[in-house]
């Protein structure tokens, strides 16, 4: 998106180079300053709290899928009347619209695989630091949300208990899903046992065609979606 923006941007105006007031090296050094080893180890006594005993992976019905092929993608588009419907519910709980969109995922894959506990994957942009909204890099990490479906929970009460879990998620996020990983699966490469196999992204952002001045582009959904 950072890059489409650019060179529509580049491309409609006659625009010059202009310096960056931060770099991605900056930004670099400044989480290695911030993110000491006393508040990597508080979030990672977090994460041992919240995460242990480690669930199961759900397991999910046999589908066409065959084994090796790779991840099973499923994408919903929302219209804008129920999008707008979404976000009315989450505020009247003071919950995001992704809330409430995790919510209903952990729902629908608690009644799919009869799991009453499981986690998801969610991927947090990282673009917390003033200037890295416009900086092209890497800023991605992976944080854990745990579903508990254990009690029978209204679907207002299952937004609540997602709103806590996603808001105490995203107080320490800054620990790289890597040492979550090297904690719970010391002797994995990182693949082979993975701590989760249910993944949830929101794309909340229009990414418009670039046409001007003879360049015409379109964005591409992901491979195997």
């Amino acid at each position: 998106l950072v890059l489409a923006n650019e060179l529509r941007e580049h491309l409609s105006h006659e625009v010059s180079a202009r310096p960056l007031a931060l770099q991605y090296a900056d930004f670099a050094t400044w989480q290695r300053a911030t993110i000491d080893d006393a508040a990597l180890e508080e979030s990672m006594s977090f994460w041992r709290e919240r995460l242990s005993p480690l669930p199961d992976l759900p397991e999910f019905p046999a589908t066409s899928l065959t084994p090796g092929a790779g991840p099973a993608i499923a994408e919903i588009q929302l219209d804008p009347d129920r999008s707008r419907m979404i976000d009315e519910f989450g505020r009247s709980m003071g919950a995001t619209t992704f809330m409430v969109l995790l919510a209903a995922i952990q729902a629908l894959v608690g009644r799919i695989s009869a799991e009453s506990g499981f986690l998801v994957g969610v991927s947090t942009a990282g673009r917390d630091h003033p200037g890295t909204e416009v900086l092209i890099g890497c800023f991605i990490n992976t944080v854990l949300v745990r579903a508990d479906l254990e009690e029978r929970l209204t679907f207002r009460q299952l937004v609540q208990r997602t709103r806590s879990e996603m808001l105490g998620a995203m107080n320490h996020a800054h620990l790289p899903y890597g040492r979550i990983i090297s904690e719970f699966r010391p002797w994995s490469s990182g693949h082979d046992i993975p701590l989760f196999n249910v993944h949830f992204q929101m794309r909340d952002f229009p990414v418009a065609p670039i046409q001007t001045r003879g360049v015409s582009g379109e964005p591409q959904p992901p491979a195997g979606s």
